[in-house]
Formats: structure tokens, sequence, C-alpha cells
């Protein structure tokens, strides 16, 4: 497995396309694509701790699946993903992927949905998987 797709009405997907650079085996780069329709966007998405932080926010939804007050919010080490979650009988994640390097600056921003319960732990689990390298 080296990708991992998330969400219904609305899809991300995280996909590892290599591991060249990382430091102590861990992964640090992303390739991540949203998919809703109109909108398809893909940006290679860095992080130097091992994506600890994205595996803890859908982990933490997760265990959190009968809902929560407010807003859960995970953002990249360089600011070029943005995820927010809330709970409204249903877990709904706004994103934002952003471009700032190169001639033309972009940003895509949506929203995808998840049912709590089975459908939040399986992508946590996927994630962490997918992190893990164990069914690579």
């Amino acid at each position: 497995m080296n990708e991992v797709t998330i969400g219904h009405q609305g899809t991300l997907i995280f996909r590892v396309e290599n591991t060249r650079g990382s430091r102590n085996g861990q992964i640090e780069n992303l390739t991540v694509t949203a998919h809703l329709p109109g909108l398809n966007a893909t940006k290679d998405v860095w992080d130097f701790d091992g994506w600890s932080g994205l595996l803890s926010f859908f982990e933490e939804l997760a265990s959190n699946w009968r809902g929560w007050d407010g807003e859960k919010d995970f953002d990249s080490i360089e600011g070029d993903l943005t995820l927010t979650a809330k709970h409204d009988g249903h877990v709904r994640i706004a994103f934002e992927l952003r471009e700032y390097a190169g001639a033309t600056p972009w940003a895509a921003k949506g929203e995808l949905t998840l049912d709590p319960g089975e459908e939040l732990t399986a992508a946590a689990q996927s994630l962490r998987d997918l992190l893990a390298g164990t069914k690579h």
C-alpha cells in the first residue's frame, strides 16, 4: 500500500511517491491529492517529524467519533496543507492545499465527509499503516 484515500463526497489521497531524502527511515513527503466535483489539485507536502501531527489529528478524531465541541485543526510545517474538522453527526474536514512557490501561486479549498465510527477509524488505521510502511 502506498496511498490512502480518505472521505466520501470529496476525497483526499495521501500517497508516498518515494522516500528519498528521508532521515531515520521516516517518510518526510506525501503527495496529497484533493478530488471534489470540479476540483482536482495535487501538491507535494513535507513534514520532518514522520507526520506524527497528521496521524495524531486523525487518531484524535477517531477516538472522539461520537462528537466534540468546536473544531480540530492540523497545519503542515510549511503551511501548504491545512485541515479543519468539525462534527455535526458526520465528520466534515475542510482542507486547503497551497502552492507558494513558482510564478503562479495557487490555493485549492474544499470539504470532505467521513462517517463517524468505522470509516473514521479505518482512515486513521490506514494512515498509520501508510506512515509506518507496514503494508508497502
